[in-house]
């Protein structure tokens, strides 16, 4: 059976890596001995002050017959914003607060992520990114996000927008950021949907499967984005005539707590859009709504 004993960090300091892992992360000294004869590169093992007895953490030292290689590779992830190590911690607002005052360096301060965890990035002083996290339970209980909002279009084409590839990749999962990649959408209950978009040099992904079909007057489809969360919402579109247009009713549910602003906020942003790919302009302002609904099922961590 294979298990974890020790986990590496290259740092471009020993010394300097020993004291910020140790007098300021909190981490204790499981081994410490020279690995040449000038004691210049040492053998040094870290381990959690919480278990003394778990995996390893070893600081290693640049390899000079690699000359730079490890230096390139430990920049390039800094550059892109990649952590070295992650590391759990039982409260992470109140670490951040705590490593703060001792003047490290945050690349990110907490945030939520769908994981389900919250992290942050630090600077080791040596180099590397490190990111810390704190699982959180949500208990089970959700959110439903709803939005309304008039288009000046009749329903027929409002709906068409949504299933129709050409007119989706125009909107549907885009952002002033983002250019469309692929849309799959295999509009039949039952059928599945994929949409790829490019923002910068990363690829964004939005999968979902559709559980009903009603031409023009309503549309219901699952959604995830895989690659920051396991969970997954159900979106379901109605469309009424409205004024000579369409009112449209968007309610996305599933959400976790934490998540309502951000939900609204990208819906609020597509349906702007959707508005501009089918008249060319916007019109009246939207109405969002929150409702909390306790899940029938609730997993704990």
């Amino acid at each position: 059976m294979v298990r974890i004993n020790q986990v590496s960090v290259t740092v471009d300091d020993q010394e300097k890596a020993f004291r910020f892992y140790t007098e300021v992360l909190g981490f204790v000294k499981k081994t410490l001995y020279p690995l040449d004869v000038k004691g210049a590169r040492k053998k040094m093992t870290l381990v959690s002050a919480l278990d003394k007895h778990g995996p390893e953490l070893v600081l290693e030292p640049m390899q000079p017959a690699l000359k730079g290689a490890e230096k390139d590779w430990q920049k390039t992830l800094y550059k892109h914003n990649i952590p070295a190590a992650a590391f759990e911690v039982e409260d992470i607002k109140k670490e951040f607060k705590r490593l703060s005052k001792l003047g490290v360096v945050f690349t990110q301060e907490p945030i939520r992520a769908g994981a389900p965890i919250t992290w942050a990035l630090l600077d080791d002083t040596c180099g590397n990114l490190i990111q810390l996290f704190e699982y959180w339970d949500y208990h089970g209980e959700t959110r439903s996000v709803t939005i309304e909002r008039h288009i000046a279009a009749p329903p027929e084409q409002v709906f068409a927008a949504w299933v129709d590839p050409e007119l989706a990749c125009k909107w549907l999962m885009a952002s002033a950021e983002s250019v469309p990649g692929d849309y799959a959408l295999d509009t039949q209950v039952g059928g599945e949907w994929t949409i790829h978009r490019r923002a910068g040099d990363k690829i964004y992904t939005a999968v979902g499967e559709y559980l009903e079909i009603d031409p023009p007057r309503r549309l219901v489809f699952t959604f995830s984005m895989p690659q920051f969360a396991v969970d997954v919402g159900t979106v379901t579109v109605e469309i009424k005539p409205d004024k000579g247009g369409s009112l449209v009713k968007l309610t996305q549910s599933g959400d976790r707590p934490g998540y309502e602003r951000s939900t609204a906020h990208g819906w609020e942003g597509m349906l702007i859009r959707l508005e501009r790919t089918l008249t060319g302009k916007t019109g009246q302002k939207m109405l969002t709504r929150t409702t909390n609904k306790k899940a029938k099922t609730a997993k704990k961590r």
